[in-house]
């Protein structure tokens, strides 16, 4: 069963209470959309990045680690832009 979609006018007691109702709206959407999937379609890409929906899934919990920690507390996370993202940066350097 999906987590439906926050309302804007559903009351919530902090701005992170409304944070994290989206946050497990879309991380239900995520799932629903890949429950069933057999274990080859979850490792095969289908588009021309070549990114497969596993691949999806481990970036969007990296992103989701990056800016809950580094970006919102300020905590130090080695590597925050991720391996892929600095040597992006470093080529165009």
């Amino acid at each position: 069963m999906s987590v439906p979609f926050p309302e804007p006018t559903t009351p919530a007691s902090s701005r992170a209470e409304v944070f994290i109702s989206y946050l497990d709206s879309f991380r239900s959407q995520l799932v629903r959309k890949l429950d069933g999937l057999p274990e080859g379609e979850l490792r095969a890409s289908r588009l021309p990045s070549g990114w497969a929906p596993i691949e999806l899934v481990k970036h969007l919990a990296y992103v989701e680690l990056r800016w809950l920690e580094w970006g919102f507390e300020g905590r130090h996370i080695a590597g925050p832009w991720g391996r892929h993202a600095r040597r992006t940066l470093v080529r165009r350097a």
